[in-house]
């Protein structure tokens, strides 16, 4: 497990990726300092966390099927956190800022308290081509 307290760059990209034919999720704090920024440019462009699912060698186990995301406030997250076979937890109130983008791609997605989601800077940050996101309601 990547833990992440107090991390701060830009150009920045962490890759989980396997070892010992396992890969691990991440676990950032309710009071992490962690501003991360995705590189805007190169073979990495707008990825900020990806959990590695390219290519893993046969026999590849996650560690644990769940991340969770949190962050004091002030804690930036900018570009894609890309984890497609774990659960995902946002809690608190990691932000947006600078280019104002943040995306998520996980297994399952459980947002609470002030964690927000942003499409508007990510050509910015590096992102391009994005699909088109809706809004779905349920009515009764």
């Amino acid at each position: 497990m990547l833990g992440l307290r107090q991390c701060h760059g830009a150009g920045v990209t962490l890759i989980l990726t396997a070892q010992n034919k396992k890969i691990g999720t991440v676990s950032m704090a309710p009071n992490a300092q962690v501003t991360l920024n995705a590189p805007h440019a190169g073979q990495f462009s707008g990825l900020v966390l990806v959990q590695d699912a390219n290519g893993l060698p046969a026999g590849t186990t996650y560690s644990s099927g769940s991340s969770t995301i949190a962050g004091a406030p002030g804690a930036t997250l900018n570009g894609l956190v890309y984890f497609p076979n774990s659960s995902m937890t946002f809690v608190g109130s990691p932000s947006d800022t600078g280019p104002k983008c943040l995306l998520l791609v996980a297994k399952t997605v459980v947002v609470n308290g002030a964690s927000s989601l942003e499409t508007e800077g990510c050509a910015s940050a590096g992102l391009t081509d994005l699909p088109k996101i809706y809004t779905a309601a349920l009515a009764e």
